[in-house]
C-alpha cells in the first residue's frame, strides 16, 4: 500500500476504450484503499477521462438530430488539422464525416463554422462511434455557454 505523499503511475483500463496512462500523487490513505492526484492531467486529459468516467455511450442520445452540410476543422493532438463536414448535429454531439479517423474514446477539438458568422466556435467533443469509410460519432463535452447559445440558435433555424 502506498503512503501519503508517494509518486505512483496509474493505468486506468476503460472497456472499448483503451488504457489511460496517468501520473499522481497519493493524497489520502483509508485502510486498503487510496486516493490520488493526477499531477500531469492537462485539460485535454481531464475532459477525456470525465466522459470515460460518466460512461458517454452512442446509444445514450436524447436529443433531436438534424441533416446539414456543416463546415468543421477537426484537430487532434499530434496529428494534422483537417477539414470536414458536419451532416447530422444535436445540441450534444455530431456526425463528423472525414477520411482519417480519430479512434473510438479520443477528445477532438471542433471549430465550427456556422453560416453567416466571421467568428468559427469551438467546442471539445468524445468520438463515441468509429464508422470506416464515413467518419465519427461525437458528443460533445466541456460546451462553452457562447458555443452552446449559437448551436441553439442554429438548430432551431434547422428546425423551421
Amino acid at each position: 500500500m502506498p503512503h501519503t505523499g508517494s509518486a505512483i503511475d496509474l493505468k486506468l483500463f476503460f472497456p472499448g476504450a483503451g488504457v489511460v496512462r496517468q501520473h499522481g500523487v497519493v493524497s489520502q490513505t483509508m485502510g486498503d484503499q487510496f486516493r490520488a492526484t493526477f499531477t500531469d492531467c492537462d485539460e485535454f486529459s481531464r475532459q477525456r477521462l470525465y466522459a470515460l468516467l460518466h460512461g458517454r455511450e452512442v446509444g445514450s442520445q436524447r436529443s433531436q438530430r438534424f441533416h446539414t452540410d456543416l463546415k468543421v476543422i477537426v484537430r487532434e493532438p499530434g496529428r494534422a488539422t483537417t477539414a470536414a463536414l458536419v451532416s447530422n448535429l444535436s445540441r450534444t454531439g455530431a456526425f463528423v464525416r472525414l477520411e482519417r479517423l480519430p479512434a473510438r474514446g479520443r477528445v477532438v477539438e471542433l471549430e465550427l463554422a456556422f453560416p453567416g458568422e466571421a467568428v468559427h466556435e469551438s467546442v471539445n467533443a468524445f468520438v463515441v462511434h468509429v464508422a470506416p469509410g464515413r467518419g465519427i460519432g461525437v458528443q460533445f463535452i466541456g460546451a462553452t455557454g457562447a458555443f452552446t447559445s449559437r448551436l441553439d440558435e442554429y438548430l432551431t433555424q434547422l428546425s423551421r
